[in-house]
């Protein structure tokens, strides 16, 4: 998988549209889950968020759970930069 560079901080652009590709497909399955099937802890899986279930009432999957700071959707930002990275052929680089 490509997800597994990207998880290790460097993709090269030319990798960029496998790893949309494959964005794709997890935003897709992540569809599939409701909020409150969130794994918080993959060591700990009884634990849950500092939050529990007290989330916007938007988030209806676990596609839409993942949110910045500023309130953007974190999977749309990934993808524009995935898209930014293949479009100027420049390295992503996650630090």
């Amino acid at each position: 998988m490509i997800m597994n560079e990207v998880y290790q901080g460097y993709l090269l652009p030319e990798r960029a549209e496998q790893a949309r590709e494959e964005l794709s497909f997890i935003t897709e399955e992540l569809k599939k889950l409701k909020p409150h099937q969130i794994i918080w802890d993959i060591y700990d899986l009884s634990k849950e968020p500092p939050w529990e279930a007290h989330i916007s009432e938007e988030i209806t999957d676990l596609a839409c759970y993942f949110i910045t700071s500023d309130g953007t959707d974190f999977i749309t930002i990934f993808n524009h930069a995935l898209l930014k990275a293949k479009e100027l052929q420049s390295p992503l680089e996650i630090y």
